[in-house]
């Protein structure tokens, strides 16, 4: 099935440090911010099946000048990962393409009335 992806609901949707913005590398996993620093796995949340990585030094964030857009936390900026969240990626980069956008554009055809 072709769907558009769901947009994002966190308070940074949009700016500078929304989570689109920080890389992900797989082979170590962590997460890299814009200005190049560290987020390292810390813990799951075994109900939501949430991963969360924090950034490895907190003064990293209270010393950067983006500090107010990017956190507001004294820990330190925070990024959360789903379980699944290669399989969204995946579907997202799918939907993008040329045929998935003819299959999508069939779907919002109105029905034959009765």
């Amino acid at each position: 099935m072709i769907v558009p992806p769901a947009p994002s609901n966190s308070a940074t949707s949009g700016g500078p440090f929304e989570k689109a913005r920080f890389r992900y590398e797989a082979e170590r996993d962590v997460y890299i911010c814009p200005q190049g620093h560290l987020l390292q796995y810390r813990k799951t949340h075994k109900k939501s099946r949430l991963r969360v990585y924090q950034i490895k030094k907190p003064e990293y964030c209270r010393a950067c000048p983006h500090f107010g857009p990017g956190t507001k936390s004294k820990q330190g900026r925070g990024v959360v990962r789903l379980f699944d969240e290669p399989i969204k990626e995946t579907l997202a980069a799918q939907y993008q393409e040329a045929s998935s956008q003819a299959i999508y554009k069939l779907r919002q055809q109105k029905a034959e009335l009765p």
